[in-house]
């Protein structure tokens, strides 16, 4: 949730007091502040900055966003679920920027490492159907539209289903 910047500097201050505190003869505090340190840097490696870029793409600030991923190093030092998530951001930002090769191969790198939610797994492929159709793949379109469907979702989603459902269903009028 904090930035690596603001992580190192309440590691230092944290292995600074611990060590003071240390030498003024109180072990067991000194040894928590200096532990404290290590599970910020453990919080770091394993989770990384991927929440924070996630909203800043609900705030529709990807560049933000694809500042805040590149400050993690180190991807796969993340847990897999946060994996997910940070292949899901970073193929939000190639959307967004219509790199569609790359877009689908991130997200896609999400699915497999996998997210937490029904949710998040419907709107991945939800991402993926969205991809195929600026691709005119109108057929991959409709099967990971289907599996969006058959996936428990949000009402909110419903929209974006319906909305992506029309657009290809004007396509098929088109083609017939």
């Amino acid at each position: 949730m904090f930035g690596r910047n603001l992580r190192i500097v309440m590691g230092v201050i944290c292995f600074v007091f611990g060590c003071i505190i240390i030498n003024y003869g109180m072990l067991i505090e000194g040894a928590l502040l200096i532990l404290s340190v290590l599970f910020i840097i453990y919080g770091y490696f394993r989770n990384g900055t991927v929440w924070k870029a996630f909203q800043s793409i609900k705030k529709n600030n990807f560049a933000k966003a694809k500042k805040e991923l590149s400050q993690i190093s180190k991807p796969d030092l993340l847990s897999k679920s946060q994996k997910g998530y940070y292949y899901w951001a970073l193929g939000l930002i190639k959307l967004k920027d219509n790199d569609l090769y790359a877009a689908e191969e991130h997200i896609r790198k999400a699915l497999d490492f996998g997210v937490r939610t029904e949710n998040d797994i419907a709107l991945l492929n939800l991402n993926l159907a969205q991809i195929f159709y600026q691709k005119e793949q109108f057929q991959e379109a409709y099967i990971y539209l289907n599996k969006t469907k058959d996936i428990s979702h949000k009402s909110s989603v419903d929209v974006y289903i319906l909305e992506l459902e029309q657009m290809l269903n004007k396509i098929n009028l088109k083609q017939s």
